[in-house]
């Protein structure tokens, strides 16, 4: 299976089939309850109230996770990756329709984040190309426009206000990658930054009901992965500490009464669901354990019903070692699993170059690309033996040896969330920045020259140059 996005709901519902084959690469939205009005109990006395998934969507194409219900639940926004262009599915109908009708040989861009109005009359969209523009569109399809562009920040959609005057936005500084958080306001099309964060990119950011308070998620004092949440008061740009602890915290959402945050944690030993009781920007009693499990999710929002939309990525690649004879290319026995722990968790093997070894990307961590989720995984083809490294990356892609057998190339971002290609020695895991990209570049080709140990890359920058 390639993807799966699950729900949240206050009501507890059974599971709920969907009539396609799962056993296709697909996607799947469900729902499962949360008690969300139930009484603050000590954390050893948990609700007993049953959770139960209820499957609403399968996808076979490949489903984004970057939209968001509709504030009556019957629609999610998605990016059709056939046109480019944002679209709608109706979750009674099954049907998928376009918002826009764009696409990347008009507007050579493509629809990302997404959010509906509080009245589900308009979408708020981000759309790609040099940089990213915030823009509108009524939920017909008609009177697209563009809200807010400079062609110095990208600018993509959180959350509305609840009033629908105001949109609070995620702000990236071309030049220099710099995270902010800012609202734009509807009516005048303004910009007004709350913070700003560094090169930090939060898991989730959103906005209270009343509009007073916006929460957000960085590093704490224990630094990468672990994250702390942080409250702006919008009235002063204060900023305060809204939950410190020694696990990993991330925003999912506040909720539609304004009187909880939906936080994601791993203090319970796994990531799980806690309901956290909030009052004028403080918290207001101790988090509650609502969703055991939540394993590699991305947040979609809430609807207007405390319904709360989510996406778990089900990739499952896996490596394979076989032998076969390179006079006919038939294989001589069947293929075998590279590694039998974190099944379907595995890939991006490669041999190094004096056949000893085989390396390959183990995800681990319960958040996708989180810092530090994934390992490279060194096998001895002689022994057996497996050395487990831990880059400190986050993203991490590739990898690819060094003629000498003694590192490996991968791409990814370090503690600062800067984006490159970095050297990770092979004994040891420590890695060492090789290069940084520029605003708008990405990496398509990198190459060891085999006479020297140098290493050759190709980047390609959005206006089409390549260096």
């Amino acid at each position: 299976m390639r993807e799966i996005a699950l729900t949240l709901a206050l009501s507890a519902v059974g599971l709920s089939g969907c009539g396609q084959d799962e056993s296709r690469s697909a996607e799947v939205l469900a729902t499962a309850g949360i008690p969300g009005a139930a009484a603050s109990t000590v954390l050893v006395e948990q609700d007993s109230s049953p959770m139960v998934v209820r499957r609403l969507w399968f996808y076979p194409d490949g489903l984004d996770f970057w939209g968001g219900p509709s504030p009556d639940g019957r629609y999610v926004t998605f990016v059709d990756w056939k046109t480019n262009d944002l679209a709608v599915h109706d979750f009674v109908t099954g049907e998928n329709r376009l918002l826009t009708t764009i696409g990347s040989l008009a507007d050579s861009g493509f629809a990302v984040t997404s959010t509906f109005s509080p009245d589900g009359k308009t979408v708020a969209y981000g759309w790609e190309k040099a940089n990213d523009e915030l823009r509108l569109v009524e939920f017909d399809g008609s009177n697209p426009r563009v809200l807010y562009s400079n062609e110095k920040l990208n600018v993509n959609p959180e959350e509305w206000t609840a009033d629908g005057t105001k949109i609070l936005v995620g702000v990236q500084e071309i030049a220099d990658r710099v995270t902010q958080i800012g609202i734009v306001t509807v009516a005048s099309g303004s910009l007004q930054v709350l913070a700003t964060l560094g090169k930090i990119t939060p898991f989730e950011t959103s906005i209270s009901p009343d509009g007073r308070y916006v929460i957000y998620d960085a590093p704490g004092e224990e630094g990468p992965p672990e994250h702390d949440i942080f409250v702006i008061e919008v009235s002063t740009l204060e900023v305060r500490t809204l939950v410190e602890h020694p696990a990993d915290d991330r925003v999912l959402g506040w909720s539609p009464d304004g009187e909880h945050v939906l936080i994601a944690s791993d203090r319970s030993g796994t990531l799980g669901a806690w309901l956290l009781p909030v009052a004028d920007g403080k918290t207001a009693g101790q988090p509650r354990l609502v969703k055991h499990e939540l394993w590699r999710m991305r947040p979609l929002g809430f609807a207007r019903n405390g319904s709360f939309l989510y996406g778990v990525p089900m990739n499952m690649p896996d490596a394979y070692v076989a032998t076969f004879d390179v006079e006919t290319g038939n294989l001589i026995d069947h293929p075998t699993l590279i590694s039998n722990t974190y099944f379907g968790r595995n890939g991006g093997a490669e041999w190094s170059p004096d056949g000893r070894y085989l390396a390959y990307i183990s995800m681990r961590g319960a958040l996708p690309s989180a810092f530090g989720s994934e390992f490279i995984v060194v096998r001895s083809a002689e022994t057996g033996e497996v050395r487990e490294l831990q880059p400190s990356l986050g993203g991490m892609g590739l990898p690819h040896w060094s003629p000498d057998s003694r590192s490996l190339l991968a791409r990814g971002a370090d503690e600062q969330n800067r984006q490159g290609v970095f050297r990770v020695d092979a004994q040891t895991g420590e890695v060492e920045p090789l290069i940084y990209y520029e605003s708008g570049e990405y990496l398509i080709m990198a190459e060891w020259l085999e006479s020297d140990n140098r290493l050759l890359l190709s980047v390609l920058s959005e206006d089409g140059s390549r260096m």
